[in-house]
C-alpha cells in the first residue's frame, strides 16, 4: 500500500473545497482563534567543532503504543554510524541538543546516549543540551544511539516530525532510514498527513504494529518526515458519533458529531504554520463539520426545536471561524449573519446562547458596512447601517465601542462622499442636496482666474480676398453661465469703443436652457487691423483662442493671368498650438494642486473632530481643483475651428473648408480660383462682330 491511497480521501476533501473564495483585507472587530506551534522534542547529535569522522547511516525508529489509560507514549531510538578513516584514533566532542521548535520542553527523563551500547556521561552545555567525548579507534566504526521515551498527552491530532537538516554537519555519504511504527489501534484511516512521499509499509518485531518506512540512499534532499494522526480516543468518539447519527438521524444525534468536527477543526496543531498540507487538513474536518451540521438541520422535524437552534449556532460559530482576524470574506459574513438569524428564531429566549450570537451578528453587519463603505457601495452601506441602528436601539451589544451617535456620524460621512462624487460630476445641485450648500463654499474652489469660463469653442472663420468674418458660438462652463455672458459682453462693449471699422453683433442667448451658446459675429474688410481688438481682451487663457484667431486671420492674396483669365490664390497659415498649451498647463497646475489638497486630507483624517473638519475641506477642495482641471481639459479636446476660403470661380463663388482643432499641428490652408476678365472679353466680342460686319459689306459691295 503507498501514500497515494491514504491522501485520496483527503485530496478529494480538497477539490470539493477549492471554490472557497479568498479573503479581502478589511478592519473588523472579529477577534482571531489561538494558535500554537505544537512539536515534540527532537534530539540530535552533532560535532561541536569540524570533524574528519564520518556519518556512514542515520537510522530513526519511533515508535507509538498505547498505554493503559488510553494515552500515547512515543519511543525514539535514532542511531549514528560512525567511520573514523584517518590512520590515528580520534577523540570528538559533541553536542546532544533539541532541534525542535518547541526548545523549552522539559527534558525527558529517560534521555540516554550510548556509544557501541556504553552509556555515555551527559555534560549540560551553557546554551542547552549537552555535550560529551565520543572517540574512534583508526579506521574504526561506532554506533551511537539516542533514546528518549515521553507521552503524548492531551492532543486530539498528534503531528510527529524528524527534521535531518542536521546531517550536512557530518563529513560523509549518509543513507538514511526513517521509521515510524504504529499500534494497532491506529489505523490508516485514521492518518492525516504522510510526508514526503515514497514510503512504504515495513514489517516490525509485532506482525499486529505496522511501520511507515523511507529509505533514502545518500544524496537525498527531504529534510522532514512527518506523520499526523487523529488520536486514537478522539477516533473512537467520531465513530461512536456517527454510528449514533447513522442509526438515528436527528438534530440531537448530529449535533455531538458536528462539534466533534469543529473542534478538530479549530485544533491548534493544523492551525499554525500555514503549510498547504496542513491546510488540506484543515479544509478535510471544515467540510465533514459543514456536512454534520446541514445534516443535523435537515433531520429536525419542521426546524423548530431547540437542538436545531443550537446546530444553527454552531453552524454560525463554523463560519464566523472563517472570517475571524485581519482578513474577511464577505461570503461567510452572510451565511454566519443568516444562521445567526435562524438560531435566534428557534432558541428559547432565556437561552445563553443569545446574547453571544447578538453580539456575533452586530460584528458581522458592522465589518459587512466596512467592506461596503471601502469598495464605496453607499446604496448598501447605509442599507447597513439602518440594521446596526436597529440593532443597537434594540439593546445588541457592541462591546462598548458603537453608539447611535457614531453610526449617525458614519451615515453623514457617507453622505458627504457620496455628495463629493457628485460634485466630481459637476452635479453641483446634487452635491448640496446630500451635503447642504457647505460643499459649494467659494472658500474652497480655485480663483476664479483659475477657473475656464467656457465648456468649448465652436468658430467659423470666412476669409476672403475683401473681407474676414468670425462666427463664434462659446458654451458657458457649468455653473458659469453669468460669468462668461459678462466678460463677453464686457468685451464687446470695449471692441465697440476702440474700433469703429469691425461690425460686431453679440447675441447674449435669448433662450434660457443653462446649455444655450452665447453668438458673437465679428467682421471687418481685409485691410483693416484686429491689433486694437486684440489689445482690449483681457490678458488669461479664456480668450486665448480668440486672441490667436484674430492675430493669425490674415489671408495671403495672390493675383496673375491672360488676356481674358485671371488666377486667384488665397492662403492662410493658422497655428493654436499655444492655445493648446495655455490649456494645459492650466489644468496640469489646477490637477497638481488638487493632488496636493487630496494628499493633506488623507494626512489629516481621522486625527480628531478638528482635523476631520480640516480634512473635509481639504477634499472637498481637492475635488474643486480637479473639476477645474478637468473643465480645461474638455475645452482643450472639444473646442474646434473651421476655416473657410472663398473666391469666385470662373464667375460664380466657390469655397473650400477646413476643421481643425487647438492641439492640431500648424496648417497651411490654400484656395485656388479662375475668374474671366469681363472688359477684355467685351471688347475681344466686340472687335469679332465687327470684323464680320465689315466683311459682310465687302462681300455686298463686290456683289
Amino acid at each position: 500500500m503507498s501514500a497515494a491511497f491514504v491522501w485520496l480521501a483527503v485530496a478529494a476533501l480538497a477539490i470539493l473545497l477549492a471554490h472557497t473564495p479568498s479573503a479581502a483585507a478589511a478592519p473588523s472587530p472579529l477577534k482571531p482563534a489561538m494558535q500554537a506551534q505544537l512539536d515534540i522534542p527532537q534530539y540530535v547529535l552533532t560535532p561541536i567543532e569540524s570533524t574528519d569522522i564520518e556519518l556512514q547511516a542515520h537510522t530513526v525508529d519511533y515508535r507509538l503504543s498505547v498505554l493503559p489509560d488510553g494515552q500515547l507514549e512515543l519511543a525514539v531510538s535514532a542511531q549514528y554510524r560512525l567511520f573514523n578513516p584517518g590512520t590515528e584514533a580520534v577523540t570528538q566532542l559533541v553536542m546532544l541538543r533539541n532541534a525542535a521548535n518547541d526548545a523549552t520542553s522539559s527534558t525527558p527523563a529517560d534521555l540516554v546516549l550510548l556509544l557501541d551500547e556504553q552509556l555515555l556521561a551527559l555534560e549540560p552545555a551553557t546554551d542547552g543540551g549537552y555535550t560529551t567525548l565520543i572517540g574512534l579507534a583508526a579506521d574504526g566504526r561506532s554506533t551511537v544511539r539516542v533514546q528518549y521515551t515521553m507521552p503524548l498527552a492531551g492532543e486530539a491530532l498528534p503531528l510527529l516530525r524528524y527534521s535531518v537538516s542536521h546531517l550536512p554537519q557530518w563529513p560523509g555519504s549518509t543513507s538514511l532510514r526513517v521509521t515510524f511504527a504504529l499500534p494497532e489501534a491506529l489505523s490508516s484511516d485514521q492518518w492525516l498527513r504522510v510526508e514526503p512521499d515514497g514510503w512504504t509499509y515495513a514489517p516490525t518485531d509485532n506482525a499486529r504494529e505496522p511501520s511507515i518506512q523511507w529509505l533514502r540512499e545518500p544524496g537525498f534532499t527531504e529534510q522532514r518526515f512527518v506523520l499526523q494522526f487523529i488520536h486514537p480516543a478522539v477516533s473512537q468518539q467520531l465513530r461512536a458519533a456517527q454510528q449514533a447519527a447513522q442509526t438515528t438521524p436527528s438534530a440531537a444525534t448530529y449535533g455531538p458529531l458536528a462539534k466533534l468536527y469543529q473542534q478538530l477543526y479549530d485544533d491548534p496543531a493544523i492551525n499554525s504554520t500555514g503549510d498547504p498540507s496542513e491546510i488540506a487538513v484543515r479544509e478535510r474536518f471544515y467540510a465533514q463539520a459543514l456536512a454534520a451540521y446541514l445534516d443535523g438541520i435537515d433531520s429536525a422535524a419542521g426546524g423548530g426545536s431547540t437542538e436545531a437552534g443550537t446546530l444553527h449556532a454552531g453552524l454560525a460559530a463554523l463560519y464566523r471561524s472563517r472570517v475571524v482576524g485581519v482578513s474577511q470574506d464577505e461570503h461567510y459574513i452572510l451565511l454566519m449573519v443568516g444562521e445567526i438569524d435562524r438560531a435566534l428564531d428557534t432558541l428559547p429566549a432565556d437561552a445563553g446562547q443569545r446574547a453571544e450570537l447578538t453580539r456575533w451578528r452586530f460584528e458581522g453587519l458592522y465589518s459587512l458596512f466596512q467592506q461596503a463603505r471601502n469598495r464605496q457601495d453607499w446604496r448598501e452601506a447605509l442599507r447597513l447601517l439602518e440594521q446596526l441602528e436597529s440593532q443597537l436601539s434594540a439593546g445588541a451589544p457592541a462591546g462598548g465601542r458603537l453608539t447611535l451617535t457614531d453610526l449617525e456620524n458614519e451615515r453623514q460621512a457617507i453622505r458627504v462622499q457620496q455628495a463629493l462624487e457628485v460634485l466630481a460630476q459637476g452635479e453641483t445641485d446634487a452635491a448640496i442636496a446630500l451635503a447642504g450648500p457647505d460643499i459649494q463654499n467659494a472658500a474652497l474652489a480655485p480663483a476664479p482666474e483659475l477657473q475656464s469660463l467656457f465648456a468649448n469653442w465652436q468658430i467659423s472663420s470666412t476669409l476672403t480676398a475683401d473681407t474676414t468674418a468670425l462666427a463664434l458660438l462659446a458654451y458657458p462652463a457649468a455653473g458659469q453661465e453669468p460669468a462668461a455672458r459678462n466678460a463677453l459682453q464686457n468685451i464687446v462693449t470695449r471692441w465697440q469703443t476702440v474700433s469703429t471699422d469691425h461690425t460686431i453683433q453679440f447675441d447674449e442667448g435669448a433662450n434660457s436652457e443653462a446649455d444655450a451658446p452665447l453668438r458673437l459675429h465679428i467682421e471687418a474688410t481685409a485691410q483693416t487691423s484686429p491689433l486694437l481688438l486684440v489689445q482690449a481682451l483681457p490678458d488669461n487663457a479664456n480668450w486665448a483662442l480668440l486672441r490667436a484667431l484674430l492675430t493669425q486671420l490674415n489671408p495671403t492674396v495672390e493675383s496673375s493671368g491672360t488676356f481674358l483669365q485671371r488666377h486667384t490664390e488665397i492662403s492662410q497659415p493658422l497655428d493654436l498650438r499655444s492655445v493648446g498649451d495655455h490649456w494645459n498647463a492650466m489644468a496640469a497646475n489646477l490637477s497638481q494642486q488638487g493632488a496636493t489638497f487630496e494628499a493633506e486630507a488623507a494626512r489629516l483624517s481621522g486625527e480628531g473632530t478638528r482635523q476631520d473638519d480640516a480634512a473635509l475641506q481639504a477634499q472637498i477642495q481637492g475635488v474643486n481643483y480637479n473639476n477645474a482641471a478637468q473643465v480645461w481639459r474638455a475645452l482643450l479636446r472639444n473646442s474646434r475651428v473651421t476655416v473657410i476660403l472663398q473666391a469666385a470661380d470662373n464667375g460664380a463663388p466657390t469655397a473650400r473648408s477646413w476643421l481643425t482643432t487647438v492641439d492640431a499641428p500648424p496648417q497651411l490652408y490654400t484656395l485656388q480660383a479662375q475668374t474671366v476678365n469681363p472688359l477684355q472679353l467685351l471688347g475681344f466680342v466686340i472687335a469679332i462682330v465687327l470684323a464680320i460686319l465689315g466683311l459682310s459689306a465687302l462681300l455686298w459691295w463686290l456683289l
